[in-house]
């Protein structure tokens, strides 16, 4: 378990509001536990609402994607000009979880005028990490649809679209710190998202403790003791078929035909490739400069905060210097013949 500065918890702040309602933002970011997080407050609404938190579903979750969000609202004008009243209803204080917040800032001033006191709260990741994992998300197929990278439309890929990452990264970065900077009504807590260190090893008691509440009642439960792993990234072998499929089959926009069974049954049977996690996949020089580019946020997220200590006391991944192989790239000509094989018999790969 780990010491917590009480200085970093809106519990400081508490009592310096005229009013007694609290909301908190849980803005991600991306690849820091978010749907674990999500998913256990939909699940569990009954006994967070017993230590004082309160998760309220304005709209019904999209649990069949699967997801736990519950900041649908502020995307729907409708729905947002009748969720006011709603917000603080059964008391506790209110939590609002959307990692895509992070990057879409803007939608917090639907919070503007409402008397309560108003906190963010974000987990932050060692910079490498970060990017190879949210690279590794953006290869997956439903990313086709939407992602638009350096090499055009399509799943990303890696060879080709890590600066895309990078400048993804760098703008909500920049349009998050901006809106903090005019906005001091919204204060800041931010977290290291290091598991190792979360109190009392898990993600929940850790996203407790920050915001300031005593879990005690429920903190012998399994389901908050243990609330689960996120799920392991692709590996960058399995990025690359992904890649080299959705280009292989001419740019498809039919999710029937592209889609994971498809990039995982190929991947099974394919022999070449690379089947580390991205980031061993990177050189050290990629790392420390991802490292260095974005010291900056780290820094200026402290400085709007009222954290005192350092969020990470090395700011590299281990990996970092560590002796490794040279990237083992695909066998695009393998790829292709397992890919046709699938679609033409599936029992067969």
């Amino acid at each position: 378990m780990r010491d917590f500065n009480v200085e970093n918890t809106l519990q400081d702040s508490i009592g310096q509001c005229s009013t007694d309602d609290v909301i908190v933002v849980h803005a991600g970011t991306v690849k820091t536990g978010t749907t674990i997080i999500q998913k256990s407050l939909h699940h569990h609404r009954e006994e967070f609402l017993s230590i004082g938190l309160r998760y309220p579903h304005i709209t019904p979750p999209d649990v069949e994607l699967p997801r736990y969000n519950n900041a649908n609202f502020l995307y729907d004008q409708f729905l947002s000009s009748i969720s006011k009243e709603r917000l603080f209803e059964g008391g506790g204080i209110c939590l609002i979880s959307e990692e895509t917040l992070f990057s879409d800032v803007d939608k917090l001033e639907f919070f503007d005028e409402l008397p309560a006191q108003k906190h963010i709260l974000i987990y932050i990741r060692r910079p490498a990490e970060l990017l190879t994992s949210w690279a590794a998300e953006m290869a997956k197929p439903y990313n086709a649809f939407i992602g638009r990278f350096a090499s055009g439309s399509g799943p990303l890929d890696i060879a080709a679209d890590m600066d895309s990452v990078l400048h993804k990264y760098k703008a909500a970065i920049d349009g998050f710190l901006n809106f903090l900077a005019v906005h001091p009504i919204w204060k800041l807590i931010v977290q290291p998202y290091e598991p190792q260190r979360f109190q009392c090893s898990s993600i929940l008691a850790d996203l407790v403790s920050a915001i300031g509440l005593n879990a005690t009642t429920i903190a012998d439960q399994d389901w908050f003791a243990h609330p689960g792993r996120a799920n392991p990234s692709w590996s960058r072998k399995v990025c690359d078929i992904s890649s080299a499929i959705w280009h292989h089959l001419g740019c498809p926009t039919d999710p029937d035909i592209y889609n994971e069974k498809l990039v995982n049954r190929v991947a099974a049977r394919c022999v070449s490739g690379d089947s580390r996690p991205v980031i061993e996949t990177m050189t050290d020089a990629w790392i420390l400069q991802a490292t260095d580019q974005f010291a900056y946020f780290e820094a200026g997220v402290l400085a709007l905060s009222r954290r005192r200590e350092q969020l990470f006391a090395n700011r590299l991944p281990k990996i970092f210097g560590v002796a490794r192989r040279h990237y083992e790239p695909i066998d695009r000509d393998e790829v292709r013949h397992l890919t046709d094989l699938a679609l033409v018999n599936p029992s067969e790969t």
